[in-house]
């Protein structure tokens, strides 16, 4: 079966996609190796591995197609052209089965086509084929991370049907499913963001934001931004306590940074007005 984690490597930068968990599974050579060259950004040596691939075996051309398809979406120049003969080889790995992993996978790449390699994007067809991952596959990582980013999609859409608050509040219902904690830390990060957005309680983004940060995350950089925006909307709703430990643990955490100075003086600030009302 192909190694859908190693495979994805390919296509963080185009899809931003984060790793379906668990081992890889083994590939055929040179197939194997072709993932590795591409995962090096090698894209013209993985290229010319895939296509050395010859064989009679529908399951090994089927992998070689899938391999192929995710190489186009990555390798510069990406043209139309090569985006329509990817979408080909997906959908075609598609229907010689649409319920196995690749199968699956394939139809969350078509979905990802629509919404980020075509000009213009293509939001309704993507978002009616996110949908149909996440129905018909609620279990599977990928039909978890279709949610994601069909929350992304629809709330960054102009959407004058519903108030914005019905609307978040709609896709914080959908992520309830989610059970993979990468993505449903992401999930937090999405959401959170979107209850500021579209004008819902800071209360209820800190909770959210929190819900994500207890997951952890796994980058330097966003986790120092998860920080600052607890530690941000704990100072604004009068959460000293929150707001202190935040600050602290920023200060601990990212010593180097250029706004660690801000986080030194704001602990000060709080650590007096602490000290104000425990005279009071």
């Amino acid at each position: 079966m192909l190694p859908l984690l190693l495979a994805s490597l390919l296509t963080l930068a185009s899809t931003g996609a984060v790793l379906p968990p668990g081992p890889p599974h083994e590939l055929p050579d040179p197939l194997a190796q072709a993932m590795h060259a591409a995962a090096l950004q090698d894209f013209p040596a993985a290229l010319q591995l895939i296509r050395s691939v010859e064989s009679d075996s529908p399951p090994v051309i089927r992998e070689r197609d899938f391999c192929l398809a995710l190489v186009l979406l990555s390798a510069p120049p990406i043209t139309p052209g090569r985006t329509n003969e990817a979408a080909a080889l997906f959908q075609r790995v598609r229907e010689a089965d649409p319920a196995d992993d690749l199968g699956i996978a394939a139809l969350f790449y078509l979905a990802r086509i629509e919404q980020t390699h075509r000009s213009p994007p293509n939001l309704d067809e993507a978002a009616r084929r996110f949908e149909q991952l996440a129905n018909s596959h609620p279990d599977n990582w990928f039909g978890q991370f279709a949610i994601l980013k069909l929350a992304s999609l629809e709330l960054n859409r102009a959407d004058r049907s519903k108030p914005g608050v019905e609307r978040v509040d709609y896709w914080l219902r959908r992520g309830e499913s989610i059970t993979d904690p990468v993505l449903l830390r992401n999930f937090c990060w999405t959401m959170g963001d979107a209850v500021i957005r579209h004008g819902g309680s800071l209360e209820r983004a800190l909770e959210i934001y929190q819900k994500g940060e207890a997951i952890g995350y796994s980058r330097f950089d966003i986790r120092a931004l998860m920080i600052v925006r607890i530690h941000n909307l704990a100072y604004e709703l009068g959460r000293t306590d929150l707001a202190i430990e935040a600050a602290q643990r920023y200060i601990d955490e990212h010593s180097r940074s250029t706004i660690v100075q801000f986080f030194r003086d704001r602990l000060r600030e709080l650590a007096a007005t602490e000290e104000e009302r425990s005279q009071l």
